[in-house]
């Protein structure tokens, strides 16, 4: 049988341009009607919205418990224990001397410097790998949503920060604060070794401030454009001068920190760090700057300022309280308005994460799906620039389509290879540069051979079986079998000529579909391909 093709890059494109040019207006403000819809396309949107999707057993359990109940079981998650483990080569790690490189002559000074690179790059890769698996098993989805959005606000890179243990202890504060309350995590943020040193605010002194951190954090983190002016600018970078990295973590080094007083949109006072963050935060133009990300986000881009306006008053009533705003969005009529159902385009995290979720697929090579957000454009740890990623139909090029399309067909039908890896050989040590077998150089390979080793978390992933999927089907008709797999994955009626043509592909009249011919499961593969790559399913 000839494998059917999906469709076109191009044909792709032109179906998001229009559907995206005929979303209807959505609701206006945050109202929340009694007797509003609750149905199962609903109930699946609020599973990828509030997480990654799921399963038609997930959906049925939400529709069943109706919307109130089915929202405060996704915002509720800390009364659910835990399922995903934490990246295991943390646990033990403290930071060892290395300052003794330095002294080394240039040859080897540049061998050891090199071999911490590779095992830092190693150890990121694997971190990738670490939280794709755990955004796809985890029974909270809510938390990692929630992290993966202000990794995307409050964010830093890889490639500037160069140390993997800042990024993950940046990476569980956010976790851990993830719905707290937007305070904290500014004020924790602005003292994180990440964050110190990706935007140089651990090079802030008394007397020469640099204004990188100052500036992100009025523009980008919580006023936006035109809500301070350079003068807010000058003033809050004196005020968060001393910050430096130690060995156990970042702290105030006084004798760097300038004392004197400052003035900061019109507040003046001898401010550090909490008075930088509670004079923002102050400032009404921080809830809206919140409401709109968060809106943006999990609903719509550019939201009605009705909703803007509602979303900033709870925020302002609540202290910025997280996990009161989420309920308040999630229980919206404007959350499951015509524009926001299926009104957004899923990121390369959402689209991988989402895809297993649905299909059931246990991530065994997490490493392939670090490899497949990269090519989509979206490398956890490494957004492109402060702004994080721009989203939307950004999202959208004409390589990124091709690779969401490599992406369907590698994840239904390749087997038994493990994706390319990063620089170092994980799961073992490698050897240590040879210029320091030098007696002289023990305690230099004392403090290397004490760093851990970056765990090998990808395994071979065996070749999907989707008769898993269907076994609770009556009678595995080829009719039976495209309407699982269309509700199963859209969770949206799909127009009648698409589902028309998905048949037609399945199960031609001159070879008909049959569940026990040695193919089958061949071509409910490329059935699974062709509704992962159609327009619709690209479609949050």
């Amino acid at each position: 049988m000839l494998r059917a093709r999906a469709a076109s890059p191009t044909s792709i494109a032109l179906a998001i341009a229009l559907m995206a040019m005929a979303r209807p207006a959505g609701a206006q403000g945050l109202s929340t009607l009694a007797d509003a819809t609750w149905d199962r396309e609903r109930a699946a949107h609020l599973l990828r919205r509030a997480g990654f999707g799921g399963q038609p057993e997930d959906v049925d359990r939400l529709v069943a418990v109706g919307r109130d109940k089915a929202v405060d079981s996704l915002v509720d998650y800390d009364k659910i224990p835990a399922n995903d483990p934490p990246y295991s080569a943390r646990a033990a790690w403290r930071l060892p001397d290395l300052t003794e490189i330095r002294t080394l002559d240039a040859e080897t000074r540049r061998d050891a410097t090199g071999w911490v690179r590779d095992f830092h790059v190693a150890h990121a890769q694997a971190m990738r790998e670490w939280w794709l698996r755990r955004m796809v098993v985890t029974n909270r989805p809510l938390e990692e949503k929630m992290t993966l959005f202000w990794h995307g606000l409050l964010t830093s890179g890889f490639r500037e920060v160069k140390s993997w243990q800042l990024l993950y202890d940046q990476n569980e504060f956010l976790r851990k604060n993830a719905l707290s309350d937007f305070r904290t995590l500014v004020l924790g943020i602005a003292k994180d070794g990440a964050m110190l040193r990706y935007l140089d605010n651990d090079k802030n002194v008394r007397g020469k401030p640099n204004e990188n951190f100052a500036r992100e954090l009025l523009e980008l983190f919580t006023l936006g454009v035109g809500n301070y002016s350079e003068n807010d600018v000058k003033e809050a970078a004196r005020a968060l001068t001393g910050w430096r990295i130690g060995r156990d973590g970042p702290y105030l080094r006084s004798r760097l920190h300038d004392e004197e007083w400052k003035t900061i949109l019109e507040r003046t006072g001898p401010f550090g760090v909490m008075g930088v963050v509670d004079t923002v935060l102050a400032r009404p133009a921080a809830t809206r700057h919140l409401a709109t990300c968060l809106w943006a986000f999990f609903a719509y881009e550019d939201p009605e300022p009705a909703v803007v306006d509602a979303l900033a008053a709870e925020l302002r009533r609540t202290k910025f309280d997280l996990r009161s705003a989420m309920r308040t969005i999630f229980k919206s009529d404007a959350f499951y308005s015509p524009r926001a159902l299926h009104g957004t385009i899923k990121s390369p995290v959402e689209l991988v994460v989402g895809t297993l979720r649905a299909l059931e697929i246990q991530p065994q090579d997490a490493r392939r799906l670090s490899v497949a957000c990269r090519d989509m454009g979206q490398e956890l740890f490494q957004p492109p620039n402060v702004k994080g990623w721009p989203g939307g139909e950004r999202w959208i090029t004409t390589s990124t389509l091709v690779a969401r399309q490599n992406f369907g067909r590698d994840l239904v039908e390749g087997e038994g290879r493990v994706a390319e890896g990063a620089m170092m050989t994980r799961g073992s040590r490698p050897p240590l540069p040879a210029s320091l077998d030098d007696p002289k150089m023990k305690g230099v390979r004392a403090a290397l051979e004490k760093l851990p080793i970056p765990p090998d978390i990808s395994q071979p992933q065996p070749r999907w079986d989707p008769f898993a999927a269907i076994e609770g089907l009556d009678t595995m008709t080829a009719g039976e079998i495209v309407q699982h797999f269309v509700t199963r994955l859209l969770a949206a009626p799909l127009a009648q000529e698409r589902e028309v043509a998905l048949f037609a592909a399945f199960s031609p009249p001159d070879q008909p579909f049959d569940p026990k011919a040695g193919d089958a499961a061949a071509r409910v593969r490329d059935l699974v391909y062709l509704i992962v790559s159609l327009p619709e399913y690209q479609l949050n």
